[in-house]
Formats: C-alpha cells, structure tokens, sequence
C-alpha cells in the first residue's frame, strides 16, 4: 500500500493529536473521602500526577493511607500493603 501525501500528512495529524492531547486520568483509593487539599498534596507529590486529572474513591478494605493507580502503574502507600509484606 502506498501512503500518498495527503493521507501521509492526514496520518501525522492524527498522531500528533492523540499524543498531545491525552488526559491522564489516576485514580485515588483512600478508606475515607479524601478533600480537595489532600488530593493538591498527592498529586504535588509524586511527579507522574502532575498534570494527571484525580479521581477519589473510598476503599474500606484499606487501614490508612492511600493507593494511586495510573493506567497499569500502582502507587501504593497504604497501611494494609505494609502490614501484608511483613506477614507474608
């Protein structure tokens, strides 16, 4: 198949556009509601969320703080997590 520069450039365009343009979403597990001030400091700490759109839930199956997941990365910095390597 050959690419005429039309569609080449129609191809580009495309490309262009869903790299630039992609949200990040990351979702935010916490065992309570997390405020807006608590969510500002998740997200100023870690760099990968800096320009990420945060979405909070409530996981009560977690003891205390909070679990991150940005696409298939995983931030956990949960209780749970710490209580579950040292009985492992």
């Amino acid at each position: 198949m050959k690419l005429t520069p039309a569609l080449r450039q129609d191809l580009k365009n495309f490309l262009k556009s869903r790299l630039t343009d992609q949200t990040v979403l990351a979702q935010v597990y916490a065992p309570y509601a997390l405020s807006k001030d608590e969510l500002d400091k998740i997200k100023t700490r870690f760099p990968l969320l800096a320009t990420a759109t945060l979405s909070a839930h409530i996981d009560p199956t977690l003891i205390a703080g909070f679990v991150v997941e940005v696409g298939s990365q995983r931030i956990d910095c949960s209780v749970k997590s710490r209580i579950d390597t040292i009985f492992a």
